[in-house]
C-alpha cells in the first residue's frame, strides 16, 4: 500500500487496508485509486512499515496507525487504530524500520518504541515498547537507520552509534555480540550518513567515500565479493557518494552528480536493472 502527501497538504492513500493503514477508520480490503484522508492540509512527511503508518505535521506533531501488534503505533496499547492518532509533539524527523520506530524531537532527543525482540530500540532491554522511550539523556542526535532487529544512529559531531543483534558483525564492533544501548564505534567524527538493510549496514563519510560492513551473501556490501565484513569497509575508491539505504538483501546510493547505484540481489527487480551485481551500478535507463 502507499501513502503520499500532495502539495497542498492533504493526506492521499491506496493499496491494501487490512489493518486500517490507510487512516479512514474502515479496514476496507484495497483503495484501488488514491483516497483522500480527512481534511487536514497540514500534512509534510508521510513513512510506511509493515502495514503501519506514520506521518509528521507542519507543526511538528506526530501521528500512526495501522498494524499494531508490537506497539509500533506507539498509543500504550496492542490494538490497531483506522484513524490517525496523535503520539507526540515537537518532532524534527522520523525513521521507520521493522515494526520499530524512532524520531529525533526538535532539542536533539531520541524516542524509539515497538518491536525489540532484538534490543533494537537500545533502552537496554528486549521487552516491546507500547509508549515512546528516550534513548539515554543525550540531546546531539542526527539521523537513525533500522534494519531487522539492529540500528544506526549518527551523532551531531559526527561520530556513529551502533545497537541491537549484531549478528554477522552487522554493528561494526569487529564482534558479533548484541548492545542494549547505543555503543560507539570507532573513534572516527567524519560519519555523514547511514543506511541499515536486514542484516548489513551502510555509510558514507563527509568526504564522500563509502562503506559498508555485515552480512554479503549476495554481494548487498558492494566490494565484489560474498564475504562478510565485521567492521567498517571502505567500498571502492570513489568520493562522491552523497547518500545510502539498505533494504533487506540489496543497497542503494546516490552520488554528488544525483546519479544513482544499485547492488545485491534483485530477486523481485529491486536493482532497477536486469545485471545481478556484487558491486555499485548504474540504475538502467538513468
Amino acid at each position: 500500500y502507499t501513502l503520499a502527501v500532495a502539495n497542498n497538504g492533504n493526506l492521499y492513500t491506496w493499496g491494501y487496508n487490512y489493518y486500517g493503514q490507510a487512516g479512514d477508520g474502515s479496514k476496507q480490503n484495497s483503495h484501488l485509486t488514491p483516497t483522500k484522508i480527512g481534511s487536514d492540509t497540514s500534512w509534510q512527511k508521510v513513512a510506511t512499515s509493515y502495514q503501519t503508518s506514520y506521518g509528521l505535521k507542519t507543526d511538528g506533531t506526530f501521528w500512526a496507525w495501522g498494524l499494531n501488534s508490537s506497539g509500533q503505533v506507539g498509543d500504550g496499547t496492542s490494538t490497531d487504530k483506522l484513524v490517525p492518532t496523535q503520539i507526540l509533539s515537537q518532532v524534527k524527523s522520523v525513521f521507520v524500520g521493522n515494526q520499530s520506530v524512532f524520531v529525533i524531537k526538535n532539542d536533539g532527543t531520541l524516542y524509539g518504541w515497538g518491536l525489540n525482540t532484538g534490543g533494537q530500540l537500545g533502552d537496554n532491554s528486549k521487552q516491546n515498547r507500547y509508549l515512546p522511550i528516550k534513548i539515554t539523556n543525550d540531546t546531539d542526535w542526527l539521523t537513525v537507520a533500522t534494519g531487522m532487529n539492529h540500528t544506526l544512529a549518527l551523532k551531531k559531531d559526527g561520530s556513529l552509534w551502533a545497537w541491537g543483534q549484531n549478528n554477522y558483525g552487522k554493528l561494526g564492533d569487529g564482534g558479533t555480540a548484541e548492545k542494549l544501548v547505543p555503543t560507539r564505534i570507532g573513534s572516527g567524527t567524519d560519519w555523514r550518513d547511514v543506511g541499515c538493510g536486514d542484516s548489513h549496514s551502510l555509510a558514507v563519510k563527509a568526504d564522500g567515500s563509502l562503506w559498508a560492513w555485515g552480512a554479503n551473501d549476495v554481494g548487498q556490501l558492494g566490494d565484489g565479493s560474498t564475504t562478510d565484513a565485521g567492521a567498517p569497509k571502505q567500498i571502492g575508491t570513489a568520493t562522491d557518494w552523497q547518500a545510502v539505504a539498505g533494504t533487506a538483501k540489496f543497497s542503494r546510493a546516490i552520488k554528488s552528480n544525483g546519479v544513482l547505484y544499485t547492488w545485491g540481489a534483485t530477486i523481485f527487480g529491486q536493482l532497477g536493472r536486469t545485471s545481478v551485481s556484487a558491486s555499485p551500478g548504474l540504475v538502467d535507463g538513468l
